[in-house]
C-alpha cells in the first residue's frame, strides 16, 4: 500500500503583544538550553560527573519554583528543550565513537 505524504503549513499572524511574548519564550528556551549545556560541561570538567536528562529535569523543577519567568512557561516545553540537549549529546558522542 502506498502512503501519501502531505505537507501542511500553518501561517501565524501574531499581534505585536503576541510576537513579543513568543520572542521572550524563545529567549528563555535558549537560555535554558545553553545553561544546561554549560552545566554538563562544567560538571564533567570539574567533578568528572556526567549529567543526563533526569538529573537536569530535577533541577528544572527547582528552577521553576525560584524563577517566575520559567514558572509562567509550559513545563512540558521546557522538558522538550532538555530532551533536545540530551539527544544532541547522544548524537555527538555516537559520532565521536565512530
Amino acid at each position: 500500500m502506498n502512503q501519501v505524504n502531505r505537507k501542511v503549513r500553518y501561517q501565524l499572524y501574531p499581534s505585536k503583544k503576541q510576537s513579543g511574548r513568543m520572542t521572550k519564550m524563545l529567549r528563555l528556551h535558549q537560555r535554558l538550553y545553553n545553561a544546561c549545556l554549560e552545566q554538563r560541561i562544567h560538571a564533567y570538567k570539574d567533578r568528572s560527573i556526567s549529567l543526563n536528562y533526569y538529573d537536569q529535569a530535577k533541577e528544572l523543577t527547582a528552577l521553576r519554583k525560584e524563577d517566575s519567568q520559567y514558572r509562567e512557561m509550559n513545563a512540558q516545553s521546557e522538558q522538550v528543550t532538555l530532551k533536545r540537549l540530551e539527544l544532541a549529546y547522544k548524537q555527538f558522542f555516537a559520532r565521536v565513537k565512530k
